[in-house]
């Protein structure tokens, strides 16, 4: 079941502009879990494609850091940015469910009646899109991934940090903070407007994942299975992300046969908000089939 409304609200909080936009504020009811999204039709007379592009946000974080792209890219198609399950306004888990984010997002697709779409995600949300694509690979025309992470593949302990010390420090507050101090994000503290953004969206995390046993799973067979994908896929590291990011980016790179690489400059970990233009410009490129 689909719910939703229409507001009025400013359509890009990080740059304090103030600019006022109609958005559609909607949920998504399937089983017992609520997903929440933001959702743009298209306003141009000539959309470029006649399928959604849907928005999967990194850990953490949630639809809100897509703004410029709900605000901007709707002007060529339909835009829908979800929150995943456990994240932003959407349902958390079930104490001791097992569930995944590419399943709730086949249901989700369902429930709004679109068969095949181009996805897009950045870091985690990147990793679902392939999890995705590898277990539903009719309903994905296209996909793009940003800085993507993947499942089996091992972080080093150096890129996270001891949740435990730090909730004993100063609760999931402190745990949030730290998150963002880490070295993924030394290219956005540079940019003040976007990391002020990046810390307001990143305030409304609740610490789901910080104070409770998750038990989400993949229902792919990971990292070594993506060379099988045959999807459309581009994938956009920043200048500045990190190494792990990159490693990544290279494996998949020799493993899937349909696939681009690309740089942008002047961005890190989230592209889509350090250099907007450039970043919009290669997605419409690449989703109308115009990429060169």
């Amino acid at each position: 079941m689909i719910r939703g409304l229409s507001f009025t609200v400013s359509v890009d909080r990080y740059a304090r502009k103030g600019r006022k936009r109609t958005v559609n504020l909607c949920t998504a009811r399937f089983d017992s879990t609520e997903l929440f999204f933001r959702k743009q039709q298209p306003s141009g007379k000539e959309p470029i494609s006649g399928r959604p592009l849907v928005l999967l946000h990194p850990t953490y974080l949630h639809s809100e850091i897509f703004t410029p792209q709900l605000d901007q890219l709707s002007k060529f198609l339909e835009v829908i940015a979800v929150d995943l399950r456990g994240y932003g306004r959407s349902s958390v888990p079930a104490e001791g469910e097992r569930y995944s984010h590419a399943e709730d997002l086949r249901k989700f697709l369902d429930e709004g009646g679109h068969p095949v779409v181009h996805i897009l995600g950045v870091e985690m949300g990147a990793a679902v899109a392939l999890d995705f694509a590898e277990c539903f690979p009719a309903r994905v025309d296209s996909m793009i991934l940003v800085n993507p992470s993947a499942f089996l593949y091992a972080f080093p302990a150096t890129s996270f940090f001891n949740v435990t010390e730090a909730l004993e420090a100063g609760g999931v507050t402190e745990a949030r903070s730290r998150w963002l101090a880490r070295s993924d994000y030394d290219f956005t503290r540079t940019l003040k407007p976007v990391f002020w953004f990046v810390e307001q969206v990143m305030a409304e995390y609740q610490g789901y994942h910080f104070l409770c046993d998750d038990y989400m799973t993949w229902k792919g067979n990971g990292l070594d299975a993506y060379g099988a994908i045959e999807t459309r896929t581009l994938i956009l590291n920043g200048e500045f992300c990190g190494e792990d990011y990159r490693r990544i980016s290279s494996y998949l790179s020799t493993m899937m046969t349909n696939l681009t690489l690309h740089e942008i400059k002047t961005s890190g970990m989230l592209p889509n908000l350090e250099n907007i233009k450039e970043f919009n410009d290669i997605v419409l490129s690449f989703v109308s089939g115009r990429e060169s």
